[in-house]
């Protein structure tokens, strides 16, 4: 098989909302998106820099692909399944550590909150 008949090469590009939108220095990072198809999420693999591949899961939306891989994320959109209108979602982590990040999720409009949610126990 030549290199250019790898099939790879003929799949389409993909827009994924990008990390920047949801910043981490302790203020909450937000965007509104309206999910395309709450019942299509896609699986999609990638190599990371050391080349090992990776698979999350992606719904799409009018902005791109949103990846819902975090399960905090995920309880955080179930309430919201099949509802009509933009969704707002914030997102704190402290630090760099991905494990302590909390996400909240409201139909648009709301009013965008800096006080970081308390988690339940």
């Amino acid at each position: 098989m030549s290199y250019w008949e790898n099939e790879e090469f003929d799949k389409p590009d993909v827009q994924i909302i990008s990390k920047d939108l949801l910043n981490f220095d302790g203020v909450p990072l937000y965007c509104t998106i309206k999910p395309s198809d709450w019942d299509k999420i896609e699986s999609m693999t990638f190599l990371n820099e050391s080349g090992i591949e990776f698979t999350n899961d992606y719904i799409l939306t009018d902005r791109g692909y949103l990846r819902i891989s975090s399960m905090r994320l995920k309880k955080q959109l179930k309430p919201f399944y099949k509802k009509k209108g933009r969704l707002v979602i914030q997102r704190w982590r402290d630090g760099k550590d991905n494990r302590s990040t909390i996400y909240k999720v409201a139909l648009d409009p709301v009013e965008i909150t800096g006080k970081k949610p308390t988690s339940k126990k």
